[in-house]
């Protein structure tokens, strides 16, 4: 087992091995700002895909931090500089997966993708 590997979190799909043998670690990584009303059912289309789920919150003020951080995604709060990629920036880099896949919060993931 490399370093690499030993140092992840468990992920809640059981998928990501980090070996380098086997399934490969799949992170969401997510730009949100008040999305509350959203979450819900974007968080029931990915459940059961990712092995670490990044939510860099720009300054939500209706408990979407809480609804992330409850389904167990890592919650990077962030301050708005008017920039998308400085935000992208900040959950691509505490992206730990083999492979990071980016959404929004109106966005569903379906069986064909």
């Amino acid at each position: 087992m490399s370093a690499q590997s030993r140092n992840r979190p468990p992920s809640p799909s059981g998928r990501g091995s980090g070996s380098g043998i086997g399934p490969m670690k799949l992170t969401i990584a997510m730009i949100v700002r008040d999305e509350a009303e959203m979450a819900p059912g974007f968080l029931e289309s990915v459940k059961g895909l990712w092995d670490e789920l990044i939510v860099v919150d720009t300054g939500s003020t209706d408990g979407t931090q809480g609804l992330f951080a409850q389904a167990g995604a890592r919650v990077i709060p962030f301050s708005w500089v008017h920039d998308f990629a400085a935000a992208r920036n900040v959950s691509l880099s505490h992206a730990t997966g083999d492979f990071v896949l980016i959404l929004d919060a109106d966005e569903r993931v379906t069986p064909h993708l």
